[in-house]
């Protein structure tokens, strides 16, 4: 699945205390339903990591070097828009020719859709989706796909019952709160750009703290984590700004030289920050990139260096594994950098002096 091979995109669960030693059991209890049940509304169950048909959840199924790997999967039956359409003209044509009728009416022509639409679904193929997320259980955190805030929702609900907890998705409030003891509703709002006064920004903590990676990808080169290696930092293109204030809210530069171009030497002056980027970590040994969300704190297309002399497929996904947990290991120790610096008020101080000079002394490449 996910996890396995290819770029990867996920989601960072942060997890409150340890699973329930029957949570393979239990997992195994809510196992997804056979998929000729499935039918117009979605059918969620668990499935193992091997593929989304393997409802054979054991110790042996259920874990995977070390991990637990396994998927929420929807099934539905879903019948094409242009084959309702084309099957309700049929009949409806048929019904006036054997009866002489005149054309349907509104009430009528939904009725015929509904009988239409029941009589085609039982004849639709199911279609799967899924979930997939991977835990280890000696660690706090969880890992998914399920990157879009509903889908976040549903897993969470889903894995309620399962852990009798429900995992913390790690956004900049969550991740600021739990690992840091700090709330960035408590920070005052800061421009960045020497022309925007500090009132006019609006308080987007993911926003900030991307943007000041930039600023330290391009001032410092990397930056020092209490713990490790000093951490590589590198912000690429296509760039997603954003600002909720006057003239555009939201635009995006990508091809040629983004990071380097005068559109974004723009948008910085007009008091945008960046809501995406391409960021590269890593240290001597690895670099990973993604793309991230700055908002939900989401990563999609990392890309993870193919392992060298490992071909079996278990030792490649926990090589795998561990390349994803040192790219989140970075990623919020750098974020839990930046809070230790918003909430020392002389330092962010003189940081924000620096930030104007960056952003008024880019070279704007045309």
């Amino acid at each position: 699945m996910a996890f396995e091979r290819g770029p990867v995109s996920l989601r960072v669960f942060s997890m409150p205390r340890a699973v329930p030693d029957d949570v393979i059991g239990r997992l195994a209890a809510h196992k997804a339903p056979p998929i000729e049940q499935a039918g117009a509304e979605p059918v969620y169950g668990w499935v193992t990591g091997r593929h989304l048909l393997d409802t054979d959840i054991n110790d042996r199924t259920a874990q995977y070097g070390g991990y637990l790997r396994l998927a929420l999967r929807e099934a539905r039956r879903k019948v094409p828009p242009t084959l309702l359409r084309a099957e309700v003209a049929l009949e409806e044509i048929a019904q006036r020719a054997a009866q002489d009728q005149a054309p349907l009416n509104r009430q009528q022509r939904a009725d015929l859709r509904r009988e239409v639409g029941e009589r085609l679904l039982s004849r639709m193929p199911p279609q799967l989706r899924a979930l997939a997320w991977v835990h280890r259980p000696d660690q706090a955190l969880l890992f998914s796909d399920a990157l879009s805030v509903r889908h976040s929702d549903l897993l969470t609900q889903r894995l309620l019952p399962i852990f009798d907890f429900a995992p913390l998705p790690l956004t900049p409030d969550t991740a600021a709160r739990e690992y840091f003891q700090t709330s960035p509703m408590d920070w005052d709002p800061t421009s960045y750009s020497p022309e925007m006064p500090d009132a006019d920004m609006e308080l987007q903590a993911g926003r900030d703290f991307i943007t000041w990676l930039w600023f330290v990808g391009e001032t410092l080169g990397e930056l020092a984590l209490p713990k490790g290696a000093p951490v590589n930092i590198l912000v690429e293109g296509p760039l997603h700004f954003a600002f909720e204030g006057r003239g555009a809210h939201s635009m995006v530069l990508r091809n040629g030289q983004p990071v380097q171009s005068a559109e974004a030497k723009t948008a910085l002056m007009g008091g945008k920050k960046l809501r995406g980027c391409r960021l590269t970590l890593g240290d001597s040994s690895l670099m990973v990139g993604a793309q991230v969300n700055a908002d939900e704190f989401t990563f999609s297309g990392l890309s993870l260096p193919k392992p060298e002399d490992l071909h079996d497929a278990q030792a490649v996904f926990m090589e795998r594994m561990g390349q994803i947990e040192r790219f989140t290991q970075w990623f919020y120790g750098l974020f839990g950098a930046f809070c230790r610096l918003r909430n020392d008020r002389d330092a962010w101080g003189a940081t924000v002096r620096n930030l104007h000079a960056w952003t008024a002394d880019r070279i704007a490449a045309r």
